[in-house]
C-alpha cells in the first residue's frame, strides 16, 4: 500500500518519485519507454526482474530497463515501512538537456554484447550524494529553474552510471 507519494516533473513528464510503502505490498511496475533507477532509502525490498528474485537493501539501488514486462517489487519485512526513490530517464528529456550530443555512456552501443535489462548497484557514496542532490534540487523552489535542472541532471547521470 502506498502511504505517501511525491512526484516531480520536468518538461511535463515525471522525473523523480519518492514513495513510502506500507507492508505488505506487491507492486507490478508499469511498462514504459524509459530507463529507471530505483534507490531504496529505508528497509529492504524484493524485486522480480527478468524472472529472477533480487533483494535490494537500504542505500542500494537497481537500474532497470522499464520496457521489460512483468517486473515487480514487494515487501520483505511485514512491519517496517519502505521508502524508495525512483528516477526516470526519458530519452526525449535527455535529448533536451544534452542539446548537442548525448554522452557516450547514454548512446546505443555499436555492438550490443548483452540483452541484460537490469543491474544491481551496491551501496555507493556517489549515488548517495546523487540522491541528496536531487532532493535539494526538487524540494527548494529557488533551484527550480530550468538551468539548474539541466546542470543537476547532467552531473547526476555521470554519477549514476559511473559504477
Amino acid at each position: 500500500m502506498i502511504s505517501n507519494h511525491e512526484s516531480y516533473d520536468l518538461f511535463g513528464k515525471t522525473l523523480l518519485e519518492v514513495l513510502v510503502l506500507k507492508p505488505p505490498f506487491a507492486f507490478e511496475m508499469p511498462t514504459v519507454e524509459n530507463a529507471c533507477f530505483h534507490y531504496v532509502l529505508e528497509n529492504e525490498m524484493q524485486y522480480k526482474i527478468d524472472e529472477k528474485q533480487v533483494n535490494i537493501g537500504a542505500k542500494e539501488s537497481v537500474l532497470l530497463n522499464c520496457r521489460t514486462v512483468g517486473n515487480n517489487m514487494s515487501s520483505i519485512n511485514t512491519t517496517n515501512q519502505n521508502k524508495l526513490v525512483i528516477v526516470h530517464f526519458h530519452p526525449d528529456i535527455l535529448k533536451k538537456i544534452y542539446d548537442r550530443e548525448m554522452p557516450m555512456l547514454l548512446q546505443k552501443p555499436k555492438n550490443a554484447i548483452s540483452n541484460k535489462t537490469s543491474e544491481r548497484i551496491n551501496n555507493d557514496f556517489l549515488i548517495q550524494k546523487y540522491i541528496e542532490g536531487l532532493f535539494v534540487l526538487f524540494r527548494k523552489p529557488i533551484f527550480g529553474k530550468r538551468r539548474y535542472f539541466d546542470l543537476e541532471i547532467k552531473g547526476n547521470h555521470h554519477f549514476a552510471f559511473a559504477n
